[in-house]
């Protein structure tokens, strides 16, 4: 059984969680995977590519690269299906 829970919370001073778990969650060992983000993002929501160009330099041309990479995936695939 996988579930997903989506928390908002204030971080307390203790940072302490506590995370009351719904009552179909067995008892036993579970593995928890816990993410964190801050509810305020620090990069714009400008699509995809506006939120990595911070991360390239002023010249990469994102487009060029993904037709790059999509092209050698049709060339593999093609090898793949003769």
């Amino acid at each position: 059984m996988m579930t997903t829970l989506t928390l908002r919370i204030d971080s307390p001073k203790d940072r302490m969680l506590r995370i009351p778990l719904p009552s179909d969650v067995p008892e036993g060992p579970l593995d928890i995977v816990v993410m964190i983000s801050s509810s305020h993002p620090a990069l714009p929501p400008s699509g995809l590519a506006g939120r990595w160009k911070a991360f390239f330099p002023p010249d990469f041309d994102i487009d060029r690269a993904l037709n790059e990479i999509r092209h050698d995936w049709e060339a593999e695939w093609t090898e793949i299906g003769t």
